[in-house]
């Protein structure tokens, strides 16, 4: 069977879908990413199925999402993947978003695998080996790769324990609720006045249950005057350079 080298899923945002700013919430559009990124690697032969049986599972390490207009309430957007490349370190996974019929902006992600029981970095080698060819070649994506995403040297603090509702079916916390704890550093007039133009999220440990985290937060305002561009980390806190999640939030005046 030809194994699809892309897929596209649409979808139509309503006023329940929204948040405060009638624009589609940062989480529900990385929930969609994941949710296609699932469903292409179940059918091009490397999801779930074919790795259950090894005790490794795909998590995600780094997204970067850049887009305008970023979709907003009643509009129809479209999202569409394809695979960069695979080997059996890593593999780079990247999307197209459409509104309504416009290309608006584009996804890159990064993912790795884990080893369900020791919950290390596993190999991908036994779902890449005698895999054909699922990469789409010349298919670009133009947005720059995740920057590396330092601290806050200084800035508000906010802790945070993660409780039941934060975990997926991997038993660890979901990337939604790492994007809504990094969105909610935001100030609403802020949010209100602007728009979004890009998120860098990268993961570096797991958080599980009953965790305790700090959320650092900074703000700084770009030499053009008309970006600002919010830093936030999610650290252990007896150990700031311990760092479970950092992002990085630009956003541009209307």
């Amino acid at each position: 069977m030809d194994c699809p080298l892309e897929l596209t899923r649409s979808y139509h945002i309503t006023a329940a879908g929204c948040d405060a700013a009638r624009r589609l919430p940062p989480a529900a559009l990385v929930a969609d990413i994941i949710d296609l990124a699932v469903a292409h690697a179940d059918a091009i032969g490397v999801g779930y199925a074919a790795m259950e049986p090894h005790g490794i599972m795909w998590v995600l390490g780094r997204l970067s999402i850049q887009t305008d207009p970023w979709p907003e309430m009643f509009d129809n957007y479209s999202l569409t993947t394809w695979v960069e490349g695979i080997n059996r370190l890593f593999s780079e996974r990247d999307f197209e978003i459409q509104v309504n019929g416009t290309t608006a902006g584009y996804v890159r992600t990064v993912w790795s695998a884990i080893d369900l029981n020791s919950r290390k970095a596993a190999s991908l080698s036994p779902v890449t080996a005698g895999l054909g060819s699922v990469a789409t070649p010349g298919r670009p994506c133009p947005i720059d790769r995740a920057p590396r995403i330092a601290v806050p040297s200084c800035g508000n603090v906010r802790p945070y324990t993660f409780s039941l509702s934060d975990l997926d079916f991997n038993r660890h916390v979901t990337t939604t609720r790492y994007v809504d704890l990094m969105v909610d550093t935001i100030p609403l007039d802020l949010y209100d006045r602007s728009r979004i133009a890009r998120i860098d999220l990268a993961f570096h440990r797991e958080a599980r249950y009953a965790d305790s985290v700090d959320i650092i937060s900074g703000m700084e305002r770009e030499p053009d005057g008309h970006s600002t561009v919010i830093t936030a980390a999610l650290t252990v806190p007896s150990d700031p350079a311990s760092v479970y999640c950092l992002a990085r939030i630009i956003l541009t005046d209307k």
